[in-house]
């Protein structure tokens, strides 16, 4: 058992990584700005303590000892979209996962795992992003997720710091929905909710494939890096092979969800960038027990036709 430190944990992710620990014996202290009635209710009577406080502050409300870190907190809405310029925004995500590692190093956590993104990959050519692919940021969020990555290597190489960063694909599952910090849901789920509301699902023709990850599993994933006694490398994909286009996904949608039909609409630019394929080949390897769920039961379980058989609080 470890008490470990979840930043963001009010977010789509940050809450399933924060219930796999839970349900696995952990002490969780959930810190994020704010928290959903909904998710403090679903966590009622479990062993966790809930902190309201931005994640480069949060630490002047733990007193108990920790022993490990994940920094899941990270603002994905253009700078513009909240106010700020391109500079203010680099300096408070970069600064806010600096506040974080200087404050696990204080208090002498040990295991500090923060969250990237294979959005660092948007503006490449490659057939396959693999850990050693060279990034090309195309947005502001993704270039905050490149130098948080280079500072956590760099600390990793340099002063032995038990640091990690795990560079996410999309992911779906359970309670996903929009909030300040993160205005647009994954593709996946705006098909499927188009399909719960009007019945018509409106992939884009031509649009790239996409890795798909079921956010419990990554919640599982993640609790593995977490307790696992040594880590051979600074930076890991986390992902499933499951590689789906939008026309793809809205074949799966309507194969759920009773009454739905799709509707393709051509794409309104010029026919994308290929995508290359994300791969995971170096988290498969040093963590092989791990598995992930198969896309068209974690779908059914999305849509709300099969059981769920996880916490997903």
């Amino acid at each position: 058992m470890a008490t470990v430190v979840i930043t963001g944990a009010g977010g789509f992710v940050g809450r399933h990584i924060a219930a796999a620990h839970a349900a696995r014996g952990d002490r969780v202290i959930l810190v994020d700005r704010a928290f959903e009635p909904a998710l403090l209710d679903a966590w009622h009577g479990r062993d966790a303590a809930f902190v309201r406080a931005d994640a480069a502050s949060f630490g002047e409300h733990v007193s108990e000892r920790v022993d490990a870190l994940v920094h899941a907190a990270a603002v994905t809405a253009d700078p513009m979209e909240i106010g700020l310029t391109p500079e203010a925004y680099v300096e408070q995500e970069v600064g806010t996962a600096l506040a974080a590692l200087r404050w696990a190093e204080a208090h002498r956590v040990g295991r500090r795992v923060l969250l990237s993104s294979g959005g660092v990959f948007a503006g490449s050519d490659a057939d396959v992003f693999d850990e050693e692919t060279p990034v090309r940021p195309a947005s502001h969020y993704a270039l905050t997720k490149h130098l948080i990555e280079q500072v956590v290597v760099a600390l990793r190489a340099i002063d032995d710091r038990d640091a990690v960063c795990l560079r996410l694909g999309d992911v779906f599952g359970p309670e996903e929905r929009s909030r300040g910090t993160r205005p647009r849901v994954s593709t996946l789920q705006r098909l499927l909710d188009e399909a719960r509301v009007s019945g018509v699902v409106t992939p884009t023709t031509g649009a790239p494939r996409r890795a798909w990850s079921f956010a419990p599993d990554l919640g599982e994933a993640v609790h593995r890096v977490v307790h696992a006694e040594r880590l051979q490398h600074a930076l890991y994909h986390l992902s499933s092979d499951t590689f789906l286009d939008e026309c793809a996904l809205a074949a799966e949608i309507v194969r759920v969800v009773p009454g739905a039909r799709i509707a393709e609409r051509p794409s309104s630019s010029e026919p994308p960038r290929a995508r290359g394929r994300f791969v995971a080949e170096r988290f498969r390897q040093e963590f092989p027990m791990h598995t992930w769920t198969p896309f068209s039961e974690a779908l059914a379980r999305c849509a709300g036709t099969a059981p769920a058989t996880g916490a997903t609080a």
